[in-house]
């Protein structure tokens, strides 16, 4: 039991310390609204749109606070030449409650990982051989998820339909770029660059890690 313990614990720690990671930097990403506003600008331009270049970046306020919470309801409202506008449908409005589903859910994830990593880490951290099996197990990780980034960019709209299919009950996504703004303002290309950030950071974090477990010295072994 002993033993089984020493090669699990270590593993696991692994584990949820890159499940930690990965959903951290989801969520910081999916709440950022300078980042939002930049892709909205770059993948969507006002010729795309549709919309003011000045609704830009309280467009990208109002959806990093709806996704991380900060506020009730997924609107926009704007004026041009003294004619008020919403941004958005109903349909598209249900959606996004949806995806806001989806961060709260990976806030919860993150927080759990925590839990589970932190005693398991701390285990693994006293013993140099248990601390060699969690980066081992950090670096098998690494080399699983860039196999599934090679893919994804391969595959990435089928792997993108089979994650909404997976991730919705309802078919609210399938949104149409000549009606729904949502859509115009975040196309595949989007996604795409998003999913592009949110792999390289995690990549990095968990290279910064694996380093720190190598060069981590432990200090009973140093005294003899």
């Amino acid at each position: 039991m002993k033993k089984m313990l020493r090669v699990m614990a270590p593993v696991l720690a692994a584990v949820m310390l890159a499940v930690w990671l990965l959903s951290g930097v989801i969520y910081l990403t999916g709440t950022s609204a300078p980042l939002l506003t930049a892709l909205m600008r770059h993948f969507s331009p006002p010729e795309i749109s549709l919309l003011p270049e000045s609704e830009y970046a309280p467009l990208g306020r109002m959806t990093a606070d709806y996704l991380a919470g900060r506020t009730e309801v997924f609107q926009h409202v704007f004026e041009v030449d003294d004619v008020v506008y919403e941004a958005f449908q109903p349909h598209e409005q249900a959606h996004m409650d949806d995806v806001q589903g989806l961060f709260r859910l990976c806030l919860t994830v993150n927080l759990c990982a925590l839990a589970l990593m932190i005693p398991c880490g701390v285990y693994a951290l006293r013993d140099v051989a248990r601390r060699r099996i969690m980066k081992r197990s950090v670096l098998v990780i690494m080399g699983l998820i860039v196999l599934l980034a090679l893919a994804a960019c391969l595959f990435f709209e089928e792997l993108f339909i089979l994650f909404h299919r997976i991730a919705f009950t309802n078919e609210l996504w399938i949104l149409h770029p000549e009606t729904d703004l949502l859509i115009r303002l975040m196309p595949t290309g989007f996604f795409m660059t998003f999913a592009g950030l949110i792999g390289g950071a995690w990549l990095v974090l968990m290279g910064l890690a694996a380093l720190a477990l190598h060069q981590r010295k432990d200090n009973r072994h140093d005294l003899h």
